[in-house]
């Protein structure tokens, strides 16, 4: 079995309520094993019988649609990519001390192509600094997340849907449940 992390995106907003409880059912009769939610619904711990996060993100996306009948898009990393992400360093100590938030992870589906890669990154300012790395776009939000400048919505039209979590939740997460 591989083990991997699968964040959902939009699970317990506008109407779409569900417990870890019934999230972990629901792929555990999907046929993943030693299914974990960790914190609020939408990061998961499954076991899988592949390798491949996109065949796993399928998978999940598809018990959760037969399940609870939404599309959750849904954004999987292998251990080996989890703890890539848990150990970045994309951004200057001084300006991690002086941000009033934490730093961001935003997930994507797919790696970025070279113009949708240097899109991104002219949106990068000094209060919403980002750092496009493979399948992920590290935050500062050096004001705070709420008083961020950076349009979430305008960066999706640039790379597709995406799901945010603070850097500190995935390297927790790696550390609890991918260690070894």
């Amino acid at each position: 079995m591989h083990r991997h992390l699968a964040f959902l995106r939009a699970i317990n907003v506008a109407g779409r309520r569900v417990t870890n409880a019934d999230l972990c059912a629901a792929l555990e009769g999907a046929g993943f094993a030693a299914v974990t939610a960790y914190q609020a619904a939408g990061n998961l711990v499954v076991d899988a019988d592949t390798e491949d996060p996109t065949v796993v993100a399928g998978r999940v996306e598809q018990a959760l649609r037969d399940t609870f009948g939404w599309d959750v898009p849904t954004f999987v990393r292998s251990r080996e990519e989890t703890h890539a992400i848990a150990a970045a360093t994309p951004f200057e100590d001084d300006a991690i001390a002086s941000a009033t938030s934490k730093p961001q992870v935003i997930l994507l589906l797919d790696a970025l192509d070279e113009a949708a890669n240097s899109a991104v990154a002219s949106l990068s300012t000094e209060v919403d600094q980002l750092v496009v790395d493979g399948r992920e776009v590290h935050w500062l939000p050096v004001g705070g997340v709420g008083r961020a400048a950076l349009d979430l919505d305008g960066l999706a039209r640039i790379t597709g849907p995406t799901t945010v979590r603070t850097a500190g939740t995935i390297q927790r997460m790696a550390a609890t449940f991918l260690a070894g």
